[in-house]
Order: C-alpha cells, then structure tokens, then sequence
C-alpha cells in the first residue's frame, strides 16, 4: 500500500461538508489511535481540553487543521477516544 492516500467522503448536499473518512496511521496521524473514531463538536477546543484534563483524561492529538475546522483526539482514564471538532 506504498501509494495509499487518506480517503474522504463529502455529502454533495451540505456544501461538500466532510461526513467520514478512512486515514493511515503515518504522516500527521501517528498519534491518532487505530479504531472506529467519532467526531462530536464543540464550542471551544481549549475549555474541552480543560474539562477532559480535570476528569483525568489526556489530549492525543491536537488541535489540528481539518478543512476549515480545528480537531482533536482525546481519551478518557480507561483508554476510550473521541476526537472534538470545533467549526470555524
């Protein structure tokens, strides 16, 4: 898979909004963990950061570019991840 490229689906309908994804584990997503992630928006990356650090949990990777919006992945004290999406 030498010549594999992150794969990305848009919905025509939503002006080309980015609805799901399949990406490799090299380039700039060595930190993203190998899973089914979810993306739930948010407000304010920072104060999430804050919030999920208070609770014990840690920040992977992030915040990033994606498109138009900044991202990043998290992870809870028993190993679950969940990347945040704040829209710009």
């Amino acid at each position: 898979m030498v010549d594999y490229v992150d794969f990305i689906v848009y919905n025509p309908e939503e002006n080309n909004e980015i609805i799901s994804g399949i990406c490799h584990k090299k380039g700039s997503n060595p930190k993203i963990p190998s899973q089914w992630l979810n993306y739930v928006i948010v407000e304010n990356l920072n104060a999430s950061f804050a919030h999920c650090e208070k609770l014990n949990g840690k920040i992977l990777d992030g915040p990033r570019k994606l498109g138009k919006d900044l991202f990043a992945v998290i992870q809870d004290p028993a190993g679950a991840c969940l990347a945040l999406m704040q829209e710009l």
